[in-house]
């Protein structure tokens, strides 16, 4: 578990380094106080600390809720409420600056020594830090609150106030200076840590997992769904060492849609059963809870009822909510092909070329894009038909257009975008007159407007790099900057005299310009730059060969 947790933060301590962050859910202002109105259940308080991994039953079964806490054991718990320790592998681990009287070998010295790095304890003077006293109410309100203002993403509810509350949470007779239970600092977390999920009705002690699919889509638990983790892995962070699943609902009789090792290619499958045990990590014979596969048949809302255990045979009760939304068809990818720097023109002949395979189409259907990342480009709607792309013309999230528009919508890369084999892909979104949904993706290629010229040395090298440039009838160059590609060439480019290498100069000095070959020439390559008129740069290579 400590190594799941240690891959999600891994990115923010890089940046951040002390500061940490916790995987407890931010809590609405207000519902802390309606907690304490309300009133909260001891057996909801024991079950959440016991499923987080916070807190352990003992073998015989029993919390021992009223049993005084060590201040070692304190800080384990906070470590374990906050995954302080999450931390340990990539913070310094020379373990220098420590309590004196903290054994290295101890269970508790990491989450001691993480909280005295992060500033959550300073012992009691003289680098001591008393592990095995016995910890005082006043000091479990004071780690609490110094391990929540650590945190710098997590927005705790403004109503919270440990010190103002610990006595409606601990008992009126509950004194600051007196020592400890089990059950305060239990309760202290739980109110911390959920006082926004608190729900006197609710029958379930884990949050509800809501996911959408389409019908007919396979789903393992194994498999990541809404760009999440699994179903799996999901139970895992809830339940602290989850071994096996059984599930309540759907039914046996009811069942139509929850398989296991579910096969597509098979004309008979196993439905799952609400008797048998699903395990995490399944021993010979033992059914896998991977293999476990929601299969729905048609669109609507499906719920999976379970029971979650752990190692020490506690369960805790769950519920998976589905919105199963109608199959879309998926539609032939559309492929354009254009120049840097120049917008591209969606052809309405190859949507309709598309769609008529699939469906019966009409000018009016109703298209929408996803709207590509602006690091590649930006669609245009020219709506006056002018050819002219305009700020207020950029198509925006929620913009609808129909069939007979494609022909005035445009993809217009970014500066310098350009990619000869890797293309740009935006998915669209199609309805038909029926309302039936389809969906496809666009593919554009963004090629370079200025392929590579070869010429032989005795040339001439600017008159027909000239003509070249001629050939594009819509572009007004007006300058041009030559590069060389190959440093070790002692070839020239020149102006009369002047070398021109590295300096941009008019297109209309361009025909002066010559070739001069280096000693024991036998090939070189120029890369030039043409500027237009309107601020548009374009890059191609000129390959100069060497004379037979």
């Amino acid at each position: 578990m400590k190594t799941k947790y240690l891959k999600r933060i891994v990115a923010f301590v890089i940046v951040l380094s002390m500061v940490f962050t916790t995987v407890a859910m931010a809590i609405p202002f207000g519902q802390a106080k309606k907690m304490l109105k309300n009133g909260y259940s001891w057996d909801y308080v024991q079950k959440f600390v016991k499923r987080k991994g916070i807190m352990k039953g003992y073998p015989d079964g029993k919390f021992y809720e009223n049993q005084y806490v060590k201040r070692a054991d304190a800080i384990v718990m906070i470590d374990r409420a906050f995954k302080l320790s999450a931390l340990i592998d990539i913070l310094n681990r020379d373990y220098k600056d420590m309590f004196d009287d903290v054994d290295i070998n101890e269970y508790f010295y990491e989450a001691i020594y993480i909280a005295k790095l992060l500033g959550i304890t300073k012992g009691r003077g003289n680098n001591k830090f008393f592990p095995k006293q016995s910890i005082t109410v006043e000091e479990v309100l004071l780690l609490i609150e110094r391990a929540m203002d650590k945190n710098k993403y997590f927005e705790f509810d403004e109503d919270i106030d440990l010190w103002e509350d610990y006595k409606d949470l601990l008992g009126k007779n509950k004194n600051l200076k007196d020592y400890a239970t089990r059950g305060d600092i239990a309760t202290l977390l739980y109110y911390v840590l959920t006082g926004g999920q608190y729900d006197e009705e609710s029958e379930y002690d884990i949050d509800d997992i809501q996911l959408t699919i389409e019908e007919g889509e396979v789903l393992r638990f194994d498999d990541e769904y809404d760009k999440k983790d699994s179903l799996v892995e999901t139970i895992e962070d809830e339940v602290d060492d989850l071994v096996y699943v059984q599930f309540t609902k759907p039914s046996d009789k009811n069942n139509n849609f929850l398989y296991y090792d579910y096969d597509s290619s098979s004309r008979s499958n196993s439905f799952v059963t609400n008797k048998n045990k699903y395990y995490v990590d399944p021993e010979r014979k033992q059914l896998d809870l991977s293999k476990v596969t929601i299969v729905p048949k048609k669109a609507g809302a499906l719920e999976i009822e379970y029971l979650a255990y752990d190692d020490e045979g506690d369960s805790y009760k769950g519920l998976i909510k589905i919105t199963v939304e109608e199959k879309r068809g998926e539609l032939e990818d559309i492929t354009f092909t254009g120049y840097e720097n120049a917008p591209i023109s969606f052809s309405i002949s190859k949507f309709k070329e598309v769609f008529k395979k699939e469906f019966d189409y009409s000018s009016n259907d109703k298209i929408s894009f996803k709207l590509p990342d602006k690091k590649y480009g930006a669609l245009y709607f020219d709506e006056d038909n002018d050819g002219e792309l305009e700020r207020n013309e950029k198509i925006e999230k929620d913009d609808i257009f129909k069939l007979k528009q494609m022909n005035l919508v445009y993809f217009y890369p970014a500066p310098d975008q350009v990619d000869d084999e890797k293309t740009i892909e935006i998915e669209y979104t199609v309805e038909d007159g029926d309302g039936n949904i389809y969906e496809g993706k666009i593919k554009i290629l963004v090629k370079s407007l200025l392929d590579t010229l070869t010429l032989e040395e005795d040339d001439d090298f600017g008159q027909e790099v000239q003509e070249y440039l001629d050939e594009f009838e819509g572009y007004d160059f007006v300058t041009i900057l030559f590069e060389k590609v190959d440093k070790d060439s002692d070839s020239d480019l020149r102006a009369g005299t002047r070398s021109v290498l590295g300096t941009e100069i008019s297109i209309r000095r361009l025909v002066s310009v010559e070739f001069v070959p280096g000693r024991n020439f036998d090939g070189t390559t120029f890369k030039y730059t043409v500027k237009t008129n309107d601020g548009l740069q374009f890059i191609g290579l000129i390959k100069v060969e060497a004379d037979n």
